[in-house]
């Protein structure tokens, strides 16, 4: 296996086993603060990876790189106030992920900087390429859950940010959106994913997520090289 395809594999299965567990758990766990006690009464209130993967989602992630989890179910009437209770739990799973690539990029500066003071060993042999491969995955979880971040935060269905959007919308549109969301989701997966596997364009999404990601990884960077003097 060459080295670009192992990196691929690397990449996938940290996003099923890490990323995507994590960003799941965050919904139930919001939803169980509030009083919803759906998810924990499921079992999915848990980083288990088993408990969340979802097995045609993780089988599109291996073959199309484009793949999902299992929602973890909440029940928005167990809130005092649905429309603020539904707001955090949607907010929470890109949060979550935002949060777990800040403290890998934290890490690596720790880590960089522990090299440069001389205490850890960055020359040849076992121990360069075991801090090499930790650097690498690091900077790999940065990478996805930026991602995962931005893309969940289009406020598309059945993405997180369909449901922060409707929290400010009039209930006649709530229920609009909630009755086309099937038929929205379709059209955004063939827009996304199908329609520029055929043309061989960047869809207007992938875009999105570039623009987007691009000042977040900076301002992390940023202020972990000031943290660490790097």
């Amino acid at each position: 296996m060459d080295q670009a395809k192992l990196f691929d594999l690397i990449y996938t299965t940290v996003v099923l086993l890490l990323a995507l567990p994590l960003h799941e758990f965050a919904h139930g766990w919001v939803a169980y603060r509030f009083g919803d006690n759906t998810a924990k009464d499921m079992g999915r209130l848990t980083l288990n990876p088993l408990k969340h993967l979802d097995p045609l989602g993780t089988i599109m992630m291996y073959v199309a790189h484009f793949g999902w989890a299992k929602p973890v179910p909440v029940d928005p009437r167990n809130f005092r106030n649905k429309r603020f209770g539904m707001l955090l739990v949607a907010l929470a799973g890109p949060l979550s992920n935002l949060l777990l690539a800040f403290s890998s990029m934290l890490l690596m500066g720790l880590l960089a900087k522990l090299e440069t003071v001389g205490i850890l060993n960055a020359g040849t042999g076992v121990g360069g390429a075991v801090l090499s491969g930790v650097f690498d995955l690091l900077r790999i979880l940065v990478q996805i859950n930026i991602v995962l971040a931005v893309f969940n935060l289009i406020p598309v269905p059945p993405l997180d940010g369909s449901r922060i959007l409707s929290a400010f919308l009039p209930t006649s549109w709530m229920t609009v959106l909630y009755r086309a969301e099937r038929w929205i989701g379709l059209a955004f997966l063939f827009l996304v994913i199908i329609l520029p596997r055929i043309t061989g364009n960047e869809s207007i999404v992938s875009s999105f997520i570039v623009a987007a990601y691009s000042p977040i990884e900076y301002g992390m960077t940023w202020f972990t090289r000031t943290l660490f003097g790097l």
